[in-house]
């Protein structure tokens, strides 16, 4: 008997389904990344030749792609304590900038229509915002695998463009282990990154630096832009900048009164306020002046042969001379006046949101409130 034609185009789908199963236990590919892979396929068809050796060689001609400001690729010397170095590769900044408004259409399309909507000059540069963000497997152990992934972007691609992961350039992404072995871990690593941005011996950001954008009928355009944003979760900004963390008795390293819930000080001298209270006009703020004061008191108590462990607990603070801190003032980047909390860290990864959803479901059942929490 012949099949009918709707149980042959059941069959058709269910061989189609086992094919994509089949595909994604060959080698691991994760269900985004066999779903991006099989899309470039159906748009570009499949390439000439696709062996493990040929991708290595085609990557690695990529690398070193070479642009005004060097190649693709290059290395950044991490300083060590012992007074050795680490090379760690990195996608240079600037070079990658180059290449990417050169040979993207859509880019080029949405530099064009930034620079239009925002015109740069020396005296109006653009606002570089630096990313970070640790990556790893597992959260309950000791992960090799952790990198310190670095991204940066402009401010003034607006909103809608950096909602999207194609606007962020990644700077690097070097195993957490390394960069942890450094002197001060990820601020001597944010430290060895800056002149990659801004190099006063060579290419400045600041100072501006020529681009050609794919379709301009080989018009260059100036950039120049300031570092005026480093954006992270408050784990990052502790390490980058010395400060004792949520942890400590000062938990917020942009406020002078603000202590730990319970610490004695908030119920004695009227100045301390523990962290929960919620009248702003109370807190006293942080200056990036303050802050160097503090650690310059410190670098000389240190240097005087002086225990100040006391004083480190008190003032929230930790003087390390491998520290971005301890440039002072001509540090790159400063605690005030460019820390941004990463909202999404913030509200939603094991954040504020959480917690407010997990007090609200506690008081909806006990006041017997049926609660579909996906509907939520």
């Amino acid at each position: 008997m012949k099949p009918s034609s709707g149980s042959a185009s059941a069959d058709d789908r269910d061989a189609k389904r086992r094919r994509l199963i089949d595909l994604s236990h060959n080698k691991y590919i994760s269900g985004a990344g066999l779903a991006s892979t099989l899309n470039n396929v159906r748009e570009h068809g499949l390439p000439d030749k696709s062996g493990r050796m040929t991708i290595t060689r085609a990557r690695q001609a990529a690398c070193a792609t070479h642009t005004p400001f060097g190649q693709l690729i290059q290395t950044v010397a991490l300083p060590m304590p012992d007074g050795t170095t680490t090379e760690i590769h990195i996608q240079h900044p600037l070079a990658m900038l180059y290449d990417t408004c050169a040979t993207s259409p859509g880019f080029a399309d949405l530099m064009r229509a930034s620079l239009a909507r925002k015109p740069c000059t020396r005296e109006t540069p653009w606002t570089l915002i630096i990313y970070n963000d640790e990556v790893g497997v597992s959260p309950l152990k000791h992960d090799t695998r952790k990198v310190e992934s670095v991204y940066w972007s402009f401010l003034e691609l607006g909103t809608v463009a950096l909602s999207t992961e194609e606007a962020w350039f990644v700077i690097s992404a070097p195993r957490s282990d390394i960069i942890h072995a450094a002197g001060a871990g990820f601020s001597t690593w944010m430290k060895a990154l800056f002149p990659s941005f801004f190099n006063p011996l060579g290419h400045d950001l600041s100072n501006g630096i020529m681009l050609k954008l794919h379709g301009n009928n080989g018009v260059s355009v100036m950039l120049h832009a300031t570092f005026q944003i480093f954006a992270a979760d408050e784990r990052a900004i502790k390490f980058l900048f010395g400060c004792k963390g949520s942890g400590g008795v000062k938990p917020c390293a942009l406020c002078l009164n603000i202590c730990k819930l319970g610490d004695p000080r908030s119920k004695t001298d009227g100045y301390a306020l523990d962290i929960s209270c919620f009248d702003i006009a109370k807190f006293k703020m942080a200056s990036d002046e303050s802050i160097c004061a503090i650690l310059r008191t410190l670098r000389d108590k240190m240097a005087r042969g002086e225990n100040v462990e006391t004083e480190q607990i008190m003032w929230g603070w930790v003087y390390n001379p491998h520290n971005i801190m301890a440039m002072f003032e001509a540090a790159p980047c400063k605690p005030v006046a460019n820390t941004m909390f990463d909202w999404m860290h913030i509200y939603l990864v094991d954040g504020i949101w959480n917690v407010e959803l997990f007090f609200l479901l506690v008081y909806l059942k006990a006041k017997k409130v049926p609660v579909n929490v996906c509907g939520l």
